[in-house]
């Protein structure tokens, strides 16, 4: 132990003031929520607090003598050393700079450190260094920024979706009116044309049906006031029932619907009309986003303890940060993505809401120019229809969350 090591530890830079005597001072040291040590002029430490000690996995006593090298290893020692050194050549302190390492336990933790020349006799005999655990501090400013950051992206979503409400609203409407004007005007002599018009306004008016379903929805899902009513139904048919539903939209969009149900009969308990709307909307997507001539296929399936329904298709594909994006809800692509398949950005949110109702969820996989497959996870509620003792885990409405 170095001349200096002993005096330290027999207590010799306790003050000279008559209020305290160094033991005293001692448990004040110890007593304070920061790192607090003394070096001599080889960065050996001669001090060291109660505090600093147990985030080293030492003791006061066993780490005097020792350096930081010997005590936290080669990486951290050598760098503080470096910073010890400095401020004993310059006579200057380092005041509330920044430092992250890895303490003996395993935990990364964040201090803001001061070191100070530590003066005796007209000499620097030493360095005095305090640190302060700012972890949690920076912890949670980075929670606060990213709360800002989502609050930033939610309000832009949010006017992104009131323009693209007002685009989804007004184009059929102008359709509606429109048509229906000329039909009312009766210079249109010819039935077939007639025919064409009053199917453009019929069409019109159920796109402007669905965007206020849409909004309905949501507006049920946020506020919590979706009621869930469970009934035992084939899938399959829901399938069919929903291929059919969309077979016009597929038709003028040059895209083929294949439904890929096992032979063995499967029952679902669930809500019918909540699955089927789900099951719409990855429909329509997968129509949407798939090229002239391609194809979308519906798939069932029994995966362990749960019913797996899948809409495949071979369209253009998201990027993984869309994937993780994209059931936010108003969450769109991209503007011109948005404009040029139309859309509110609600679906899939109001889609992954549903499922989630049945303690189920929403599972998607793609990659851009591959397709995209989307999967509705229902656990715990199917059975093959063939079972003679029920459902091997019925769901009641009342287990609901």
């Amino acid at each position: 132990m170095s001349a200096a090591a002993h005096r330290i530890s027999s207590f010799d830079f306790a003050p000279d003031c008559g209020i305290f005597d160094a033991r005293t001072f001692r448990e004040i040291i110890d007593a304070l929520p920061a790192m607090v040590n003394v070096k001599d002029r080889e960065s050996r430490y001669v001090f060291m607090n109660a505090y600093q000690a147990g985030l080293y996995g030492t003791t006061p006593s066993d780490a005097i003598g020792k350096t930081a090298i010997e005590l936290m290893g080669e990486a951290y020692g050598s760098y503080t050393q470096d910073i010890d050194k400095t401020v004993i050549e310059s006579g200057q302190a380092a005041l509330g700079y920044s430092e992250s390492y890895t303490l003996p336990d395993g935990s990364h933790r964040s201090f803001r450190t001061t070191k100070m020349p530590w003066r005796r006799n007209d000499g620097i005999e030493g360095i005095i260094t305090i640190a302060h655990d700012v972890s949690d501090i920076e912890a949670s400013g980075r929670a606060l920024a990213d709360a800002l950051m989502r609050s930033e992206q939610a309000n832009h979503a949010k006017t992104t979706f009131l323009a693209n409400m007002s685009h989804e609203l007004r184009t059929p409407l102008n359709a509606v009116i429109g048509f229906s004007e000329v039909l009312a005007s009766g210079r249109i002599g010819e039935p077939a044309r007639i025919a064409d018009y009053a199917n453009s306004v019929v069409a019109g008016a159920r796109r402007l049906l669905d965007v206020i379903d849409d909004i309905l929805e949501l507006a049920r899902v946020e506020s919590g006031t979706t009621i869930i009513e469970m009934s035992e139904f084939a899938p399959a048919q829901l399938v069919a029932d929903v291929l059919a539903a969309k077979s016009v939209e597929a038709a003028r969009a040059g895209v083929e619907l294949v439904a890929d149900i096992p032979e063995y009969p499967l029952s679902l308990r669930a809500d019918r009309d909540a699955v089927a709307r789900a099951l719409l909307a990855l429909v329509s997507n997968a129509i949407k986003f798939s090229p002239k001539g391609g194809q979308a296929t519906v798939s069932l399936r029994l995966n362990g303890d749960q019913l797996d329904i899948s809409v495949q298709d071979r369209g253009i594909g998201m990027t993984a940060e869309t994937i993780a994006r994209c059931q936010e809800r108003f969450f769109q692509a991209e503007s011109g993505s948005a404009r040029s398949f139309g859309g509110l950005g609600i679906g899939l949110a109001v889609t992954k809401a549903l499922i989630e109702l049945h303690a189920g969820s929403l599972d998607l996989t793609s990659s851009p120019g591959s397709g995209t497959r989307a999967t509705l996870r229902l656990p715990q509620c199917c059975r093959s229809a063939s079972a003679a003792d029920g459902p091997i885990f019925p769901l009641q409405a009342a287990e609901l969350p």
